[in-house]
């Protein structure tokens, strides 16, 4: 049925409730004026009400409305107020209105007979509202609801074929996205579940990783087994990550490498066969390789006559005091300018050939060193004993005899090495001074001692016999080939070495030779020490042009 048919019928249901309930209201104002009396000038009657209710045109009957009590609503009729008056007694005719409604309507207006008012004496002629009352408002909003309900029920039960097209493919769509939504969902889980399964994997792999470093960083759970490895000269971090990963001491080479570095552990190995074992951490296995720091103290004879070069080596052989070099820079450019002696020497000035400043003022004698002195303490400890052995007494004499403390050392130190014993300082010492007091026949002091210690300091390697031609050895401590003292002291004199030095024997003493089997001999004259040297050379068998 289309939308034109179904507002025709709408209509019509709407002109046959309206006309019903007028015919019904017709039909009670007709029987109320009849039984009224007519009286002139009797006060008109309120306007009848007319009930709902009538026929439709397929013959049904159309109930009136009722209220909530079930009692038939009446819709009162106001009266009309017609342009012109009529006179008393006359009919009213039907207002003839324009027609209105559907054709369906109007014919059916055409075949229902108007109603006739009986006219009553005395009375104002009954006239129909202009406006229709409130029931037939009411039955036309209700009506005009069912009618847009009936239009939407309709329209909707009957959708046009492109329509449900549109329908289906947006359910079809619908369903699509709930599919896609519902695979994303899935695949998302999945995605979530591999990533989790990786990141598990991943964590167990460098927990396990970093578990079997720090195993082997601590040695928490190692071998206590003993291995035997050797440290090359001069070996470095890396050559001892090596050596210990090849020997199975380590199972990380670049763990042991970084954490030397980040120990900022230094490279000075000791070269030499270690036994280790894997339960040692790195800690302990890099300190195995290292100088072992001693605690406590050593007594350390320093022997009479013994150079600065023996005093080094013989400290380092009891590992005290460090290095050479720490030596020799303590030795030469230490402080010890509170002591006046040095203080001496610097005011005097002193032979920039000279090999060590304190040669001759380390006092030999026997100490007790502690294992962690430096060089510094060590030497300041043997200057501090040569300050309390030389004392006032000494350096009185040597200013009687005009002679510094430093050429009173140097003398001394010749004596040392050149007399067989004790027996002999006094003499030996009496050949230098008679030299000395003569410097133009005797300038030079011929001292074999001094050749020899120019020749070890220099070579490294003290000569057992001395040739000709050892004396012509070119060094500024070459007392045959340079004239006075030499540059400084030729080693470090005892305590008698000092004393004779400043008390030598009354003697005409110019030579002397000393003899392997300890013996010296002297000789006033050149012809007699001539004399002393081709036994000297005799015994051991050499001949003069050697």
């Amino acid at each position: 049925m289309s939308d034109n048919n179904e507002r025709d019928l709408v209509d019509e249901q709407i002109s046959e409730d309206i006309d019903s309930v007028l015919s019904g209201r017709r039909k009670s104002v007709k029987a109320e004026n009849s039984a009224r009396p007519s009286a002139p000038g009797a006060e008109r009657r309120a306007p009848v009400q007319r009930i709902q209710g009538g026929t439709r045109p397929d013959g049904a009957p159309v109930r009136p409305r009722q209220n909530a009590q079930g009692i038939p609503t009446a819709i009162p009729v106001q009266p009309r107020q017609n342009a012109q008056a009529r006179p008393q007694g006359t009919p009213a005719q039907p207002r003839q209105n324009a027609p209105q409604g559907t054709p369906v309507q109007q014919a059916r207006r055409a075949a229902t007979p108007p109603v006739q008012q009986e006219q009553m004496p005395h009375a104002a002629p009954v006239r129909e509202t202009e406006e229709p009352d409130d029931d037939i408002r009411i039955a036309r909003k209700k009506t005009v609801r069912d009618k847009s309900e009936t239009r939407v029920t309709d329209v909707g039960d009957k959708v046009p074929a492109a329509k449900d097209t549109e329908k289906k493919s947006k359910i079809k769509k619908k369903k699509k996205k709930e599919e896609d939504v519902g695979g994303s969902i899935v695949s998302s889980l999945l995605k979530t579940v591999i990533y989790l399964v990786t990141i598990t994997v991943i964590a167990v792999v460098i927990s396990i990783f970093i578990i079997n470093v720090g195993n082997d960083v601590f040695a928490f759970v190692k071998s206590d087994e003993l291995v035997e490895v050797t440290v090359p000269e001069d070996a470095t971090r890396e050559d001892i990550a090596d050596i210990l990963y090849d020997n199975g001491v380590i199972n990380y080479k670049t763990a042991f490498k970084l954490y030397g570095s980040f120990k900022k552990i230094e490279e000075n190995f000791v070269a030499g066969d270690y036994t280790v074992s894997p339960s040692m951490n790195y800690k302990q296995l890099y300190n195995a390789f290292k100088e072992k720091p001693l605690t406590g103290t050593q007594w350390v004879t320093i022997p009479e006559g013994f150079t600065v070069d023996e005093i080094i080596d013989l400290m380092l052989s009891y590992k005290i005091g460090g290095t050479k070099e720490d030596y020799v820079k303590a030795i030469n450019e230490g402080d010890f300018s509170e002591y006046w002696f040095v203080k001496e020497l610097d005011d005097n000035g002193y032979d920039h050939n000279r090999f060590y400043k304190l040669e001759g003022y380390l006092f030999p004698d026997t100490y007790e060193f502690y294992n962690a002195s430096d060089a510094y303490t060590v030497v300041k400890k043997m200057v501090d004993r040569f300050d309390e052995v030389y004392g006032e007494k000494l350096k009185a004499r040597a200013d009687e005899l005009g002679m510094t403390t430093d050429q009173v050392v140097i003398l001394a130190s010749i004596i040392e090495k050149e007399a067989g014993s004790s027996s002999d300082f006094r003499n030996v010492s009496s050949v230098f001074h008679n030299r000395l007091a003569e410097p133009y026949n005797y300038p030079r002091f011929e001292s074999d001692a001094t050749v020899v210690y120019a020749i070890a300091h220099e070579r490294g390697v003290r000569p057992k016999e001395i040739t000709a031609k050892m004396l012509e050895y070119n060094s500024p401590y070459n007392s045959y080939t340079n004239d006075g003292y030499p540059p400084g002291a030729i080693a470090n004199p005892g305590m008698n070495a000092l004393k004779y030095a400043l008390y030598p024997a009354d003697t005409n003493y110019y030579y002397f030779v000393s003899f392997p089997d300890g013996e010296t001999a002297f000789a006033s004259s050149y012809y007699e020490h001539e004399q002393n040297v081709a036994r000297l050379r005799e015994m051991q068998g050499q001949s003069s042009d050697d």
